[in-house]
Order: C-alpha cells, then sequence, then structure tokens
C-alpha cells in the first residue's frame, strides 16, 4: 500500500479511537454511571421481589389504620357527629329510649360505647393538660413530676399519651410536607391523603420496575465498568493508530504486517459490539430508561424531604397505638395501675376517680375505659347482632343501613377489624424482611422498614439519582451510537483486510522483468 494511503488509512483509525472517547466524555458517562451503580447497589435491597409483594401489603394495611382512624380523630372526621344518629337509629327501630340504648351498650358492650363517648380523639387531646394537672393534684406532685413518674412507672400509657396530640395535630395538616403533591399535582396535606401518594405514587414505582431494575443491576460487567472498558478500547484504537501511521510513512509495513494489525482493528470493532451485546447494554439501558421515567417524580428533592415527613408521622402514629391496640401494648395494664394508685393516695374507689375524671375530661374518661381496641373488637360482632334483631334485617343488610345512616363509623367498624387482628402479624408480612434480613411481621416492624430502609435508601441515592437523570443526553442514544461505531470499524477492517492481500498488478510487472527471460532473475537484477 502506498505511505501516503497508509497513513490516511491509519488516521480514520485513530479517528474512530478519538470518536470512542469523545463519547465517553460527550455523554459523561464516568460520572453518570457511576451515579448509577450507588443507586443499583443502595436501592438493590428494595427491589427484591418478595420487598415489592411485601410493599403493596404493608402499605395496604397502613391504609387499613388511615380509614379506621380517619372518622374518629378529628371534627373533620365525621365518627363524633354520627354518634347520636347511631344512638337515634337503634332507639326508632327498636322502640327503646335513647338513654335505654346506651344503657344497654353500657352493659353489654362497655368498651364500644366507651370508644363512641371518647370521639373524636382531638377532644382527648384538648383535655390532656387538664387531666395530667388534675392527676399531679392527686398525688401532690407537681406536673413534670407526674410526667417522670408517666414514663418510668406507666411507660406504655405514656407512649400513647405523649404521642397522640402529634397525631390528632397533624392528621389534616401533617407536618413539615412543606407543599408535598402527589405524582398529577394533586396536594398532599392530610394523613389519607398522605396514605394515597405512598400506595399510588411511591409504592408503585418498585411494583412496576422490579424487572426493569435488575436489567440494570443483574448482568456483568457492573455499569460503571463499561466506561473503563470503553476508554480501553478506544485509547487502543488511538495508540495503535498512531503507531501504524508512523510506521507506514516510514515504508516499513510489509505485507504479512498489514494483514496482522488490520485484523486487530478488525478485532476491536468486534469487541466494541461484543461489549455491546455481551454486557447487554441495550435491555439494561432500556430498563434504566424506564426504571428513571418512572421514579423521577419521586426523587425530586421536595418529595424525599416529604416522604421522610411523612413516614415522621407515621412513627407517630405507630406510637400512639401501639400500647392501646390490644393487650400485648399493656397501656390497659397502665392505666389499671395508675387509677389503682390514685385510689390508695385519695381514698376514692376506681368508679368514683373515674367519675371525677368523667365529669371533668369526659373523652379522656372514656378513652381510658375503651382501652385496649381489641376489646372493642371483640364486641363488634355482638353489637352487630343486636342490630340485626333490632333492625330486623340480614347481617348484609344492616352494614348497608349503617353504611347509609353512620358511613363514617361503619368504615372504622369494617378497617378495625383487620388492624387489630394484623397490629402483630399483618396480612402478607411473613413475605417481608428488612434490608438485614430481620423478619417484618407487627406494625412497629413495618414502620421501621418504610422508614429506616426504604425511606433512607430513597434520600441516600437521591442526589446519585439526579446526577443520572438530569445530564443530557439521554443514555439510551449510547449503545445504538455504539452499535454504528463498531459495525463500522468491522467493515472498515474487513476492507483493508481485503485491500491489502489484493494483488498489485504494476508490483508483478516490476518482479517479471526483474526475473528476465525464462523467469530467472537478470544478473543485472542480482547484482543491483
Amino acid at each position: 500500500m502506498p505511505r501516503k494511503i497508509g497513513v490516511l488509512a491509519w488516521l480514520n483509525v485513530v479517528l474512530v479511537g478519538a470518536l470512542v472517547l469523545g463519547l465517553v466524555y460527550a455523554l459523561r458517562l464516568y460520572p453518570r454511571l457511576n451515579a448509577g451503580q450507588r443507586v443499583v447497589d443502595d436501592l438493590k435491597p428494595a427491589f427484591q421481589p418478595a420487598r415489592a409483594t411485601g410493599d403493596r401489603t404493608g402499605i395496604n394495611f397502613v391504609g387499613n389504620v388511615v380509614n379506621t382512624a380517619d372518622p374518629l380523630m378529628t371534627d373533620k372526621g365525621t365518627g363524633a357527629a354520627e354518634v347520636p344518629k347511631l344512638i337515634a337509629l337503634v332507639s326508632s327501630k327498636g322502640g327503646l329510649s335513647q338513654a335505654a340504648v346506651v344503657s344497654t351498650l353500657q352493659t353489654k358492650f362497655p368498651h364500644t360505647l366507651a370508644l363512641l363517648q371518647a370521639i373524636p380523639l382531638s377532644s382527648v387531646t384538648s383535655e390532656l393538660p387538664g387531666f395530667l394537672d388534675f392527676v399531679a393534684a392527686q398525688l401532690k406532685v407537681t406536673t413534670p413530676q407526674l410526667v417522670t413518674t408517666l414514663q418510668t412507672s406507666f411507660p406504655h400509657l405514656y407512649q400513647a399519651v405523649a404521642n397522640l396530640p402529634a397525631v390528632t395535630g397533624g392528621w389534616n395538616d401533617v407536618p413539615n410536607l412543606n407543599g408535598l403533591t402527589r405524582f398529577d399535582g394533586t396536594p398532599v396535606k392530610t394523613a389519607p391523603q398522605l396514605q394515597d401518594y405512598f400506595s399510588h405514587d411511591v409504592v408503585p414505582i418498585v411494583e412496576k420496575n422490579t424487572t426493569n431494575f435488575h436489567r440494570v443491576a443483574s448482568y456483568f460487567p457492573p455499569v460503571k465498568d463499561i466506561p473503563i472498558l470503553l476508554t480501553a478500547i478506544g485509547g487502543i484504537a488511538v495508540l495503535f493508530g498512531l503507531l501504524m501511521m508512523l510506521r507506514s510513512a516510514s515504508g516499513n509495513v510489509g505485507h504479512k504486517e498489514a494483514t496482522v494489525t488490520w485484523t486487530i482493528v478488525l478485532l476491536l470493532g468486534v469487541l466494541v459490539l461484543g461489549i455491546v451485546f455481551g454486557a447487554q447494554i441495550y435491555p439494561r439501558l432500556d430498563g434504566g430508561s424506564h426504571l428513571l421515567r418512572d421514579a423521577t417524580p419521586g426523587f425530586s428533592a421536595q418529595r424525599v424531604a416529604g416522604d421522610r415527613a411523612g413516614v415522621t408521622f407515621v412513627s407517630h402514629v405507630v406510637d400512639m397505638a401501639d400500647p392501646i391496640m390490644n393487650d400485648q401494648g399493656k397501656a390497659g395494664d397502665d392505666i389499671k395501675s395508675l387509677l389503682t394508685t390514685l385510689s390508695s393516695k385519695t381514698g376514692l374507689s376506681t368508679a368514683q376517680l373515674l367519675a371525677a375524671v368523667t365529669a371533668k375530661f369526659p373523652h379522656t374518661a372514656a378513652l381510658l375505659q375503651a382501652v385496649p381496641l381489641s376489646a372493642v373488637n371483640a364486641e363488634v360482632p355482638g353489637v352487630l347482632d343486636l342490630l340485626h334483631v333490632v333492625l330486623n334485617a340480614t347481617p348484609a343488610d344492616v352494614l348497608t343501613t349503617l353504611k347509609a345512616n353512620v358511613p363514617g363509623i361503619t368504615q372504622a367498624i369494617v378497617n378495625l377489624d383487620v388492624v387489630v387482628k394484623g397490629w402483630d402479624n399483618y396480612p402478607g408480612g411473613r413475605s417481608l424482611t428488612r434490608f438485614n434480613g430481620s423478619a417484618v411481621t407487627n406494625a412497629p416492624q413495618l414502620r421501621d422498614y418504610f422508614g429506616q430502609d426504604v425511606v433512607a435508601a430513597i434520600e441516600k441515592t437521591a442526589p446519585d439519582f439526579r446526577k443520572l437523570n438530569d445530564t443530557k443526553p439521554d443514555l439510551t442514544l449510547f449503545p445504538g451510537l455504539l452499535t454504528i461505531l463498531g459495525g463500522l470499524v468491522v467493515i472498515y477492517g474487513i476492507i483493508m483486510l481485503i485491500a491489502v492481500n489484493m494483488p498489485d498488478p504494476e508490483a508483478e510487472m516490476r518482479a517479471r522483468k526483474a526475473r528476465g527471460p525464462g523467469g530467472r532473475r537478470a544478473v543485472g537484477a542480482e547484482s543491483g
């Protein structure tokens, strides 16, 4: 091959190598894929299929908790306003006075009646300061001293009391959401809206993208190594091309060397294609693109902060409800112990103490008598049986009538059974584990899983996610460009191999002349 053509041919190889290096740096593959690798590493536990399933069952259980509490929590819930309607309904259908209805409930279903009299729970919050002052006065201690006593001697009751104001105060205006919105822009302010946000926006990111995530994470090599491989290939092409340009310029490249070197170029093109298809760059970046598109709204700085504020509020709800949910919560035991202590200090019987508290703090006294909520749930079937008789209706018609007349109370009743029975073993919980492998079976553990694992992982990866996602151009352009480039190098290598191995007519003519007549080299040629 003439020197000038050889130099130009190898210049093309240098340019191709430079183009590979240019793609690596123009697309910012190093910072983006390093960030992507950190996202993959930190979120990989969350995208395990079992956890995706567990997220759904977990958030559904949270929905049951919210649906139980919403009608009972504040005046904006309908439960408190529906209590007189329920009494009036039973009175009119059963032919009893309303006082007789209340007396029947008190006799047969005392915990249920107490809970109905306690709501809205925001009224308990309003009464708490005065109630604590009252108890402190009975024990002849200051209110701060009483709080210390509650913390040490009645810790389960104290936990419920300490968290109730945060729950009732934040139920309709969850603190620190700071303008959080659903992915469609709907404002998120209340506890039910927060549950909808997690259930319909955040959890579906994991549910929809488990496969996409594992397309990115499961193939070899790790995504952070892809730019290293491409840099090596581009650098080799540039250096090798420059070396061969110098050799071609000096005219020292023989036929055998040319064949070998152009074969190397061909193999470099094959190697590029091998990386594209062997490392599954198409499906990996396609899966990554789908994941980025679906998850982008959830990784904005405002929503990440909202996630943390949301799970903090959920934590208050769990801490408030856990001691009063069932006998294992032990708030009921603490209440009995506190009443016993007060009785010994004041000389009043428990009934007299409750009467005194009821006179001053009726909602608080009612809640103390309603605990644990599992006792309320145990009475609900009896209440429904009573209504079945009074209303002269089938069980299905009883619920229909209740939904029509007292929808909030009906909502609380229907969901309370799931919450009470699932609090220590929520439905579907056996399939879920923490990122460290520990079991998630009860409500506090579920709260810890979402707060300390899922949201913590989102917080940790959010900056890297935004670095990966916000940089242009789109990474999905990358495999197509590499495929074209690798294919062109292969074709170019084949063409050059054919070119260097084609017969050269002028060289053959010179050889014939040099050999002379008879096929032997002329003497002059030999001596020359």
